[in-house]
């Protein structure tokens, strides 16, 4: 059930064991019913970041009421100041504000970021080279 008033909820799910946070709006009425769909998003293998905490062990909060025209500004605001998992761009931003988002996420997660470059580069040239030795004619 969608919000009769038009307001929107900006809110977080905190992971209870690792402490990872998530930040997200909806225009729910409940916000148990947003963190369903992100369960079931997740058991579907549908990429969101909230996939990266435990939704069964998880709290989720209202951070703050917004209206539709703040909603992906204010949900902007939040993901910049929040310790959090988020890696999605949010539209309905300036261009600006969304390369200024990326810098700082890639600032802040550089090491990560191309640590998981180099393990797929690597899986990619050992995937060829299994491949090369696969065609090799054996006597």
């Amino acid at each position: 059930m969608k919000c009769p008033s038009g307001m929107y909820k900006v809110y977080k799910i905190v992971d209870k064991e690792s402490g990872k946070n998530y930040v997200g709006s909806t225009g729910e009425y409940y916000l148990r019913r947003r963190l369903h769909t992100h369960r079931r998003d997740k058991k579907a293998g549908k990429g969101c970041s909230s996939a990266q905490l435990d939704l069964y062990n998880c709290d989720i909060n209202l951070i703050e009421k917004v209206s539709h025209e703040q909603r992906k500004e204010r949900e902007a605001y939040w993901i910049e100041n929040t310790e959090c998992v988020n890696i999605r761009k949010l539209k309905g931003i300036s261009k600006e504000r969304r390369r200024e988002t990326s810098r700082k996420y890639y600032h802040k997660n550089k090491d990560k970021i191309n640590e998981k470059a180099r393990l797929r580069r690597q899986k990619k040239k050992e995937e060829k080279l299994k491949c090369v030795q696969d065609l090799e004619i054996k006597p």
